[in-house]
């Protein structure tokens, strides 16, 4: 099992297995599923911002914004999704 790292120490499973923090975060409702799944795809999967946006059909803007502010709330919320 290969584990990534996002941003401030944050877990990330391989696609074979549940992507740790970021699905139980979206199962809790920390983090929109759109938003996890921009995660996925920019954290996972190595895709650009450009690539991503075009996946998601959104802007890279919009792709670094639901990045950046999805990696804000789960650092917040990192003791609730570790317990």
């Amino acid at each position: 099992m290969v584990t990534h790292i996002l941003p401030g120490g944050l877990r990330y499973l391989t696609r074979s297995q549940p992507p740790g923090e970021v699905h139980l975060a979206a199962r809790r409702g920390l983090i929109t599923a759109p938003s996890a799944e921009v995660l996925r795809s920019v954290y996972l999967y190595g895709l650009s911002g450009r690539e991503a946006a075009g996946r998601h059909e959104m802007s890279e803007d919009m792709v670094r914004y639901r990045c950046s502010s999805s990696v804000k709330r789960l650092r917040r919320h990192m003791s609730d999704l570790a317990g």
